[in-house]
């Protein structure tokens, strides 16, 4: 009935085919049934991420902690080393020049050292904010080369290692040249720390095919197959029974990874 004022006037809807309204009413069921399984599958999914994040960000926390711990070793390490012999010599303990020479060169080394530590961090500061910069001339990859090697023949020395060099004459290139120093330190001083019993590093610079090819080898202790990507994230480093306590910041490999590729260049 439309109203008291047309009380004999009414509307009649008439289903001529009741099956079309049963299949639209089956389909609409369908529809909220595979919505609300959609919406409890999206919801179980948030929770799965959600729980991954938070397990990642621990993980990520762990390392850190683990980080400043060993950042905090290193660099008292060599600090302790800086101050004896200093004080050695500030209190003229050590009489023979050569002996004075001998304090002088750890004290040197140990310098170096922290430097080279304190310079991995900060480029690994300037990666995490995208604040690197590159400075690339035409440079003499042979002599950068060789000077990282000479600055790392106290610890070659020390240690007892031989090193074998292939290292082709003045290969230009343009880089870098204080990066592309601190890759060739860190590459041997990752192989000096984990050669293992062996006493071997082999050094190889060459051209091949318009390319240039840097290779530094050790006969240690290796890296297994689940590493090979790990090696160069951040913080990482390899924990196995045969390593020994081998300290680090785990920066090394990251940074090294940054700078060859901020070139165009591959790490394998």
């Amino acid at each position: 009935q439309l109203n008291p004022y047309f009380s004999e006037q009414f509307i009649q809807i008439n289903i001529e085919n009741e099956d079309l309204i049963t299949d639209l009413i089956k389909r609409r069921s369908w529809i909220y049934g595979i919505a609300s399984v959609s919406l409890l599958l999206a919801m179980l999914l948030g929770v799965v991420l959600i729980l991954r994040d938070i397990a990642r960000e621990k993980h990520l926390a762990n390392l850190r902690s683990d980080f400043i711990s060993n950042v905090t070793h290193e660099l008292k390490t060599p600090l302790t080393s800086i101050r004896m012999y200093a004080e050695s010599l500030m209190m003229r303990r050590v009489k023979s020049v050569s002996g004075q020479r001998k304090y002088l060169s750890v004290v040197v080394n140990e310098s170096e050292r922290l430097k080279r530590m304190i310079n991995n961090i900060l480029e690994f500061s300037k990666m995490e904010k995208a604040k690197q910069e590159y400075h690339p001339v035409e440079s003499n990859l042979s002599e950068i080369l060789q000077t990282a090697i000479l600055d790392m023949n106290y610890w070659l020395e020390k240690k007892g290692f031989n090193l074998i060099t292939e290292i082709d004459r003045d290969i230009k290139v343009k880089v870098d040249p204080e990066k592309f120093y601190q890759v060739y330190s860190n590459l041997l001083s990752n192989a000096i720390k984990y050669s293992g019993d062996s006493r071997k590093i082999f050094v190889r610079l060459h051209k091949n095919s318009g390319s240039v090819i840097t290779e530094v080898e050790d006969e240690g202790i290796g890296i297994e197959d689940e590493n090979l990507t790990k090696i160069f994230e951040e913080f990482f480093r390899v924990e196995r029974n045969d390593s020994g306590n081998i300290t680090g910041t785990g920066l090394g490999l990251t940074v090294v990874k940054e700078i060859v590729e901020a070139h165009g260049g591959k790490i394998l």
